[in-house]
């Protein structure tokens, strides 16, 4: 039949769907504030948030590690046949893109107005000058 690493491969490619939604599920119940409907999945792994680990190192790597060996395996097996390939070529990028969302995580809301209070000087409150005195207080 196939040999045990075209099995593994197989079996990579069955198990990345439960284990991401899995990830995604048991991540979203740790955050109520989050919702699947006006959210982005990558915000459960944002840094800084509580569930940023268990995102980015059960759901975004090992699915993406997943999809690429179910890649490969898809290539080795429907080598003649260009779609399949093409297909397969498909799932790699996919399995690529998962790494590189888990490896590099967006930044949340905080560190995000953090990091561009930073950039721009005059955005900082120390850097803006005095406001006048209200008028009204002089009267």
């Amino acid at each position: 039949m196939y040999p045990p690493l075209h099995k593994f491969a197989i079996v990579a490619g069955m198990a990345a769907l439960p284990l991401w939604a899995f990830a995604i599920v048991f991540s979203a119940s740790l955050r109520p504030e989050f919702s699947h409907v006006t959210q982005y999945i990558s915000e459960l792994g944002e840094r800084g948030s509580a569930t940023a680990s268990i995102m980015r190192y059960t759901g975004f790597v090992p699915t993406g590690l997943m999809h690429l060996a179910f890649a490969a395996f898809l290539c080795a097996a429907f080598r003649a046949d260009r779609l399949a390939v093409f297909a397969a070529a498909l799932i790699g990028v996919n399995g690529l893109a998962r790494i590189g969302a888990g490896l590099f995580s967006c930044a949340c809301a905080a560190f995000a107005a953090e990091a561009s209070t930073a950039l721009r000087p005059e955005a900082r409150p120390e850097a803006t000058p005095e406001a006048p005195p209200d008028r009204a207080r002089q009267t």
